[in-house]
């Protein structure tokens, strides 16, 4: 923030336009608990909608900041614990190295969002920090090369009484799932046709962990958690177990415009996630998104 207060002084605070966007969803979920036994998966079909509004500076010449905010919520029709209220604010910075359009740009962004669903114990504010390379390859391809990190902090911590538990007397864990770091790292190449549409091809690779549910008692997850707590999101007795893993992500879009400010999105997306001494998990999401700047 110091460095955009810095920027703006120095440039006099020269201002880009003003931008609203708005986008409604719906989709497919595959595995929304994040289940590793078939009898935890569950999908469901996806509502959503979000907003955003910011900013556009440009400082220097080769300098652009982004800074905005939004608001969205996702319905689960499947399972309404999973029902989701975020808000958040980002701040973005772009540095082009040269004039033309082939000239590579490094990207900075910073983002937090607070999400709040049924119950408590799934509250988080989320943090994401990105470092991004792009480069226009030739008039239709352009590549993308990032790493990140995200910080989930939880909201709430409940307590769990483990001598209830079906596991081994006197173990217990922290109660505080929703509280972990990942490492990121991520790859896009995006092609152009003629008329206008967009492929979009991303593979992103996330070291740290993800938060699995399911029904008690499954002594793999237990002891190899570093964190367990009661699931708000299901009426009968679930828990959330926060598990170190490695996470392959796959997704596809497929950008159609359809006016001056409008496009409809079509996205595929998969996730393939290891969990050491614990099993593999997988997700699948397809999505239909229609995008308007107002």
């Amino acid at each position: 923030m110091l460095i955009l207060l810095v920027l703006l002084s120095a440039s006099g605070a020269a201002r880009g336009d003003v931008f609203l966007d708005g986008m409604l969803s719906s989709g497919w979920e595959d595995n929304v608990p994040r289940g590793f036994l078939e009898v935890d998966r569950q999908g469901s079909a996806v509502l959503a909608g979000l907003a955003t509004a910011g900013q556009v500076y440009q400082p220097l010449i080769n300098t652009t900041v982004v800074v905005s905010a939004s608001a969205g919520y996702h319905r689960f029709l499947g399972n309404s614990g999973f029902n989701r209220f975020s808000a958040g604010l980002a701040l973005g910075v772009t540095q082009k190295f040269g004039l033309g359009p082939y000239s590579p740009r490094l990207g900075l962004s910073l983002s937090g969002d607070r999400d709040l669903l049924r119950g408590q114990e799934r509250d988080r504010d989320l943090y994401n920090l990105e470092l991004t390379f792009a480069k226009r390859l030739s008039q239709s391809w352009e590549m993308t090369l990032g790493m990140g990190e995200e910080t989930s902090r939880g909201l709430s911590e409940n307590r769990v009484d483990f001598t209830r538990l079906p596991y081994i007397p006197g173990v217990t864990r922290p109660t505080d799932p929703m509280d972990y770091y990942n490492d990121v790292y991520f790859a896009t190449l995006d092609y152009e046709f003629a008329n206008g549409w967009l492929l979009s091809t991303a593979y992103r690779f996330t070291d740290g962990y993800i938060v699995a549910s399911s029904v008690p008692p499954v002594q793999e997850q237990f002891l190899n958690a570093k964190a367990v707590a009661l699931d708000p999101a299901f009426r009968q007795p679930r828990l959330l177990y926060l598990l170190k893993t490695d996470t392959d992500a796959w997704s596809t879009t497929l950008s159609v415009p359809t006016g001056a400010d409008t496009a409809v999105d079509f996205d595929l997306a998969w996730q393939g996630i290891e969990a050491p001494k614990v099993g593999k998990y997988r997700n699948a999401q397809f999505s239909v998104n229609l995008i308007h700047r107002f």
